[in-house]
């Protein structure tokens, strides 16, 4: 959870909030040294977790909308 929250910094925003770009990611498991299986996994859950922000940000901006 303190890589997504350190990752989470990365964001663009602007409009809204912007997916964790892939090369934060990526550059975190490198300096992690994470084995290719590690970085598959912790890629994966990054995601993961993001795609439920971000759909949770939308959703909650569309509520306010109307």
């Amino acid at each position: 959870m303190s890589a997504f929250a350190n990752l989470s910094t990365c964001r663009d925003i602007g409009m809204g909030v912007g997916p964790i770009p892939w090369t934060a990611i990526a550059e975190f498991a490198d300096r992690a040294k994470l084995a290719p299986i590690a970085r598959r996994v912790f890629e994966a859950v990054i995601n993961t977790l993001d795609r439920a922000i971000l759909d949770d940000e939308r959703a909650k901006a569309r509520k306010e909308r109307g």
